[in-house]
């Protein structure tokens, strides 16, 4: 069990900055699709989501050596958005640079669709992002636990149903029901916070 959320987050840090195979895993896992939402935010499109996704985490790769975790500073997961923000605007500016190569009407009109892309990070939209990674966390973990522990959990947190229903349908007791959420939601706790 993590001795705190800084120290956890801390370390997942260090393991993917030492390159560690386990760490990068994660992390590509948990934030490639956020990553791809905030490239898809801020209006590239879709032919260019997925090598714009990619050079973040070739930049993140790159950049990471010499990125200092401080929590009291900025969240990593602000930081990765400014990487992810800085990819798009560099792909923009090469389209913008070849449009203005082809020249033309039909080029103009290429770039005046192209939409800014989104630098705000307001509570809704990081809001947004944390239930986005809930949910690729939650995916995560579901093969770590048996299909009775995770329904129990399930159905008592996310449908919000009876532990005496939950018990009698899967044939546990109520006692067991109780502690299955309690198991998947301590794991979530623990790996959402080496995240944060």
């Amino acid at each position: 069990m993590p001795a705190s959320k800084e120290s956890t987050s801390a370390q997942l840090i260090q393991d993917a900055q030492a390159k560690i195979p386990a760490a990068w895993d994660k992390l590509y896992h948990v934030y490639s699709p956020l990553v791809r939402r905030w490239v898809l935010q801020a209006g590239l499109p879709e032919a260019d989501v997925a090598d714009v996704t990619q050079e973040v985490f070739v930049r993140l790769a790159r950049y990471l050596e010499s990125y200092e975790y401080d929590r009291e500073q900025a969240r990593f997961r602000t930081w990765m958005r400014v990487v992810t923000l800085n990819c798009v605007r560099d792909c923009l500016r090469a389209r913008r640079n070849k449009a203005v190569a082809q020249g033309g009407t039909a080029a103009h009109n290429l770039l005046q669709e192209i939409a800014e892309p989104e630098t705000s990070d307001d509570d809704l939209s990081a809001s947004q992002d944390d239930a986005f990674v809930t949910q690729r966390v939650l995916s995560l973990i579901q093969t770590d636990f048996t299909e009775a522990t995770w329904q129990a959990f399930w159905r008592s947190t996310v449908n919000c149903e009876s532990t005496a229903s939950i018990a009698a349908e899967l044939g546990l007791t109520e006692g067991a029901v109780r502690q299955a959420k309690s198991r998947v939601l301590r794991r979530l706790r623990q790996e959402l916070a080496e995240l944060k």
